[in-house]
């Protein structure tokens, strides 16, 4: 008996799940935070694959729960009423660096207390659906906490585990494939690829600077995408901006090939750069939608950089990589469905 595993119940939100959870990090985006100790440890994960992970801030109680955590324990997630998902865990380290770069901080902490999973079964059961189980009352989730060995051990001697549980018994049709297969932005030249494609379908006539237009997203050339020239945009842009202009990352044209919206697209720097192009396309077209595209972690640089060195371009928006992914998911699928339910084959 006493090397059942560990069940533990734990809330987590919408943004950060959504990232951390449900889409996953890349190895090579945190290794500069890792130490030795820590690398040796998520080795034992593969690598090639999104990490799934989530942390706990450092108080008294979850610091406990932490060192109770062990491989193969089981965390079940809970959010609005409902378990989302089962957590497999892994490998555990404690890394306030690593914490600030994937969640920031609270009133000066973080959630350092790190633990990284083998796999994650999402789902949507009812919170009471399960709590019958263990005996518990349906109310929410606070914070993150053991089951007693009183309450688990009966039902891991009954069901073997959680998720052979939820896998094998009344909830096989609540089982999602959440966002596991979520796609990952990995270079500004993939943002592109989706904006200009996006556009497309949308309706609009987009532009990509002939110093991108060269380059590779997905094995294609951005230029076999876009047929807008810079002399598409001179028809609306004077010759003293037009090099600037020119040089934004995306321009939707309308059909009369006059620029409606303009993405430049930060990847890891050039925040005020973009910022600097944007304010004149602003300026120049009266309407002009204005939107600076990056992961999540760009959007706190974002702020700061509006706040500090453009504090009247109110118009100038932030819309993350997960944002247009999700745009572009949502145009396709659209797409398809008029083809499929209206148009026919």
């Amino acid at each position: 008996m006493q090397n059942l595993i560990n069940l533990f119940r734990m809330p987590i939100d919408k943004d950060h799940a959504r990232k951390t959870l449900e889409k996953g990090i890349l190895y090579k985006d945190i290794q500069e935070f890792l130490t030795e100790g820590d690398k040796r440890e998520l080795h034992k994960l593969d690598l090639t694959k999104p990490l799934k992970c989530w942390g706990s801030l450092p108080g008294s109680s979850n610091w406990r729960n932490w060192n109770l955590l062990k491989e193969d324990d089981e965390i079940l997630c809970y959010r609005s009423s409902e378990y989302v998902c089962l957590a497999i865990v892994g490998p555990k380290i404690h890394n306030k660096e690593l914490a600030k770069y994937l969640w920031g901080e609270r009133d000066e902490a973080t959630w350092e207390l790190t633990y990284f999973f083998k796999n994650i079964i999402f789902f949507d059961i009812p919170i009471e659906k399960i709590n019958v189980h263990f005996g518990f009352k349906s109310g929410p989730v606070m914070g993150f906490n053991i089951i007693s060995r009183k309450i688990s051990e009966p039902f891991i001697v009954k069901f073997g585990s959680l998720s052979r549980f939820i896998k094998s018994g009344e909830f096989k049709e609540q089982i999602t494939k959440g966002q596991l297969e979520q796609k990952i932005i990995e270079s500004p030249y993939e943002a592109q690829y989706y904006l200009v494609q996006l556009g497309k379908i949308l309706g609009y006539k987009p532009y990509v600077p002939s110093t991108d237009s060269g380059r590779e997203a997905f094995g294609v050339r951005l230029k076999t995408l876009v047929k807008t020239t810079k002399e598409d945009l001179s028809k609306y842009i004077g010759p003293a901006i037009l090099d600037t202009i020119s040089n934004i990352d995306v321009i939707w044209l309308n059909q009369g090939s006059r620029p409606t919206f303009c993405y430049e697209v930060v990847y890891k720097t050039g925040m005020k750069e973009a910022f600097a192009r944007l304010g004149v396309a602003e300026q120049a077209f009266g309407g002009v939608k204005n939107r600076i595209v990056g992961d999540e972690n760009m959007e706190f640089t974002y702020d700061k950089t509006r706040r500090l060195y453009f504090p009247y371009t109110k118009a100038i928006e932030y819309r993350d990589f997960t944002q247009l992914l999700e745009a572009h998911t949502s145009a396709v699928e659209y797409q398809r469905k008029v083809i499929e339910e209206f148009l026919g084959n």
